[in-house]
């Protein structure tokens, strides 16, 4: 999904970032075949290795244009990319499926059975042309990227409780983790693979960075009428495909990590510890009774409580309510709704159907927006129904 353009970016520190752990809560720990009763998130007890000091590195933003797509690029876009190798890099995105983490000193982490999973939001480069967008050990981390080899964002590696030396199993393939860059260079995913592993497990090419004008220019002829976004990267909060929505890992820290099981028809079996402790049944101003996550469930009540004040709930319909929480993957997509963390809302769903351009009163939309949600109706494919969780405790 989208992202917010937030113009605001830094490179989180170790301590800012363990500052923020404090600030979101209490902390969970996977160990071998079950989780422990702390549901927030796995508390890391040793030291998380870095790639260096984040001054002397990073990925650049001035002069680089980001073109990504809601669908895989086609070959002609692709064609473009590859005949400007020095100026041009294709980015490659997936939630893959986390069932075992083993830390480099041999501790089992996680061990995950019985068709337990969990998500995590992957991205793949191509290492040598990436490493060109990057500086410093950032760049060198890229450049050096194999194919069974990973990198880690500062805040998956809290997650997942390990550093480099450790090894992932991953939809059946095991990788190593070889770098921790902060969460801005790896634009806030939590695993980077090499293009070609991710694509080889699941997932395609969306995304493209070019220094080059005149590049940008074919690109985006070449594009037409595929729908797609062309942004400046010094405009973007993280500089990847899908930059609207807050990274799946800093929604984790705050609303908790699960796994799951998943059904055939795109829908899962969620953590029953994590659904007890964290998904509340409420009811909420003008649509009535629903079930939210509970630190979603004041800022949907300060929006709908707005809108009353405003004297314009007529425009909010109960009888298309669509609800909260729904454990479940995005439609069309293989990532993990943020309706799974009972953290975002759907109002109008008939009037605002999933693929047609949106009809929400403005008034509307701005009450939610300014609770800090994203409104749906911005993405790619617009979703003109849907807000979901914008704001993060880590930035």
């Amino acid at each position: 999904m989208d992202g917010a353009t937030d113009p605001r970016r830094h490179v989180l520190s170790w301590s800012c970032l363990l500052a923020a752990i404090v600030f979101a809560g209490a902390v969970t720990v996977l160990a071998v075949g079950q989780v422990s009763d702390e549901r927030k998130f796995p508390f890391f007890t040793g030291d998380v290795e870095m790639a260096g000091p984040p001054s002397p590195s990073g990925v650049l933003r001035d002069g680089v244009e980001v073109f990504w797509t809601r669908d895989v690029l086609e070959d002609d876009v692709l064609a473009v990319a590859d005949a400007h190798p020095v100026t041009t890099s294709v980015m490659s995105s997936a939630t893959l499926d986390l069932t075992r983490a083993v830390a480099a000193d041999g501790t089992i982490v996680t061990a995950l059975d019985g068709g337990r999973l969990i998500p995590l939001d992957a991205v793949g480069v191509d290492p040598e042309r990436h490493a060109r967008f990057a500086t410093g050990n950032t760049a060198r981390a890229f450049a050096e990227l194999d194919g069974v080899e990973a990198i880690l964002g500062e805040t998956s590696a809290l997650l997942r409780q390990v550093g480099v030396g450790a090894t992932l199993t991953v939809n059946g393939v095991t990788v190593e983790v070889v770098e921790v860059l902060p969460d801005d260079d790896v634009g806030g995913a939590e695993i980077v693979l090499a293009r070609s592993t991710l694509e080889q497990i699941r997932g395609g090419p969306r995304g493209l960075l070019t220094t080059d004008a005149m590049v940008a220019d074919l690109i985006e002829a070449t594009l037409g009428e595929t729908p797609h976004r062309r942004q400046r990267a010094e405009d973007l909060a993280w500089v990847r495909n899908g930059n609207l929505s807050v990274p799946q890992a800093h929604l984790k820290v705050e609303y908790g990590e699960f796994w799951l099981i998943p059904r055939p028809d795109g829908s899962f079996t969620p953590d029953p510890a994590w659904k007890d402790e964290n998904i509340v049944l409420t009811i909420l101003p003008i649509v009535g009774e629903t079930r939210c996550h509970k630190l979603f469930i004041p800022k949907a009540v300060a929006a709908l409580e707005e809108i009353q004040r405003q004297g314009v709930s007529v425009f909010v319909k109960p009888e298309q309510f669509a609800g909260c929480w729904s454990p479940r993957r995005v439609r069309g997509s293989g990532n993990v709704s943020r309706h799974a963390w009972g953290a975002a809302i759907d109002i109008n769903s008939a009037d605002n159907p999933l693929g047609v351009p949106p009809r929400q009163d403005v008034r509307v939309v701005d009450a939610f927006v300014r609770q800090g949600l994203e409104w749906g109706g911005l993405f790619l494919r617009p979703d003109g129904m849907h807000f979901e969780e914008q704001t993060s405790v880590l930035r």
